[in-house]
């Protein structure tokens, strides 16, 4: 039994660092790409290299990549809804306050922050709304105080 669970860990921590060197590597091919490539890139099936992506298209402005990213966060896991999050804040395009709140309840809390973080970024009245929604009916503590914060400020 601890040789199974030697050799599960050893098959995580493994996993764990490809991903992590994968995603500083696309990161670094993709902080130059012009906007077409990385639209492209959007269907990857590397996660990582969605990612990237994601982060340049963000960097660019540029809002014609806001339904894509939007459809990515249908089938996303939290890490990548966490990374779309972002980006989706960023370009600051109110269409994404629904679909960031879909996922609100079935993240963790780190990623329930970056999502509250998303929305105050959109700063729309839907948005502002989300948030005193999230403040007020949020289960998880981390996730109500991130939106109290924005919420209060406003």
């Amino acid at each position: 039994m601890l040789g199974d669970l030697q050799a599960g860990f050893r098959e995580l921590v493994s996993t764990a660092i490809a991903s992590a060197l994968r995603d500083v590597g696309m990161q670094l091919r993709y902080r130059e790409l012009p906007a077409a490539n990385a639209l492209a890139a959007l269907r990857s099936e590397l996660a990582e290299e969605r990612w990237a992506a994601t982060r340049r298209l963000a960097d660019l402005g540029e809002k014609a990549a806001v339904p894509r990213l939007i459809a990515l966060l249908e089938d996303a896991e939290a890490l990548e809804i966490g990374v779309l999050a972002g980006a989706l804040g960023r370009l600051g395009d109110g269409q994404a306050v629904a679909p960031l709140m879909a996922h609100i309840e079935s993240v963790p809390t780190e990623v329930g922050v970056l999502i509250v973080d998303a929305l105050a970024a959109l700063d729309t009245p839907e948005a502002r709304n989300a948030l005193r929604r999230i403040l007020d009916t949020h289960p998880l503590e981390g996730v109500r105080a991130a939106a109290k914060e924005h919420v209060g400020t406003r």
